[in-house]
């Protein structure tokens, strides 16, 4: 163990206001992203994935939205 690691009862830090303002800002984006395209889903589905069934397009633009935020996640990881 080092000097510099923090023991088991020792209070951490307070966090920076920037670094609280930042973390705020980005879940209202990421809160308006998935509203934003929670309203227009099937909207999407039907234009951008032209299938015949009726679950199709929803289907395709939703595992497509998905493979996007999990690739975020990957991406997150792989900077930390």
């Amino acid at each position: 163990m080092t000097s510099s690691s923090i023991g088991a009862g020792e209070p951490c830090a307070p966090w920076p206001r920037a670094t609280i303002l930042a973390l705020s800002v980005g879940n209202a984006l990421e809160l308006y992203d998935f509203t934003i395209y929670s309203f227009f889903a099937l909207t999407i589905g039907k234009l951008f994935f032209p299938v015949q069934s009726a679950f199709g397009p929803l289907r395709s633009s939703s595992s497509s939205d998905e493979s996007c935020r999990a690739f975020r996640l990957v991406a997150r990881s792989a900077w930390r």
